[in-house]
């Protein structure tokens, strides 16, 4: 398996969408978020959604507390309230 990090693969979409390259290649990058995330004393759980934050782009986790909390784990490692 090779690590590829984020910001490199946003700068090779960047650049294949810039026009300047004459082959377009396909990759696939697996990304595992951990299963639980402690935050201010609550334990988080991941629910199994992701998705891209529409914001920037970064893809995302979403997690669940006991009592309905719920948060966005960020693969940048951002995490907000969901």
């Amino acid at each position: 398996m090779i690590a590829i990090r984020a910001d490199a693969v946003r700068h090779y979409l960047d650049w294949i969408a810039s026009g300047r390259t004459k082959y377009v290649c396909q990759f696939h990058v697996e990304i595992h978020f951990p299963k639980t995330v402690t935050r201010k004393g609550s334990c988080f759980y991941k629910t199994g959604k992701e998705g891209i934050r529409r914001i920037d782009g970064v893809p995302s986790a979403e997690y669940s507390a006991d009592r309905g909390q719920r948060l966005w784990l960020g693969l940048d490692g951002k995490v907000e309230r969901g």
